[in-house]
C-alpha cells in the first residue's frame, strides 16, 4: 500500500516506486532456537537477498513503478495490496501520525 500511495502523490513529480521481497535471509538477527535453525536452512544468503533487491532498482527494461517483485519477477500482490482507496487512507493516516510527531519529512 506504501507503493501505492508514493504513487498517487508524487506522480506528477516524475517520481515512482517498486516493491519487492527480498525473501528469507540467513541473518544474525533474532534469537537463537530451534525455530530459526529450521527457517534458517531454507534461507536465502544475503547476497542473493541484495540482488533481489537491486534487480527492479537497476534493470533498464523495469522503466515504471507501481511493480511488486520477488526473487527476480514481477509478481501480483495481494488484493489489499491493490485496492487504490485503502491505500489513500492508509497514506493520510501515515501522513497524520508524522505530522503529530512534529516530522518534517512529508515537507
Amino acid at each position: 500500500m506504501w507503493l501505492r500511495g508514493i504513487i498517487f502523490e508524487y506522480k506528477a513529480n516524475g517520481i515512482t516506486s517498486t516493491a519487492c521481497h527480498p525473501g528469507i535471509i540467513s541473518t544474525n538477527l533474532g534469537p537463537n532456537n530451534f525455530h530459526k535453525s529450521v527457517i534458517m536452512m531454507f534461507a536465502k544468503s544475503n547476497d542473493t537477498g541484495a540482488i533481489n533487491v537491486m534487480y527492479p532498482a537497476l534493470d533498464p527494461n523495469i522503466d515504471e513503478g507501481g511493480k511488486y517483485f520477488e526473487d527476480y519477477k514481477e509478481v501480483r500482490p495481494n488484493d489489499q495490496a491493490l485496492d487504490e482507496e485503502l491505500a489513500k487512507k492508509f497514506w493520510e493516516k501515515c501522513e497524520e501520525l508524522l505530522n503529530n510527531y512534529g516530522s518534517n519529512l512529508l515537507k
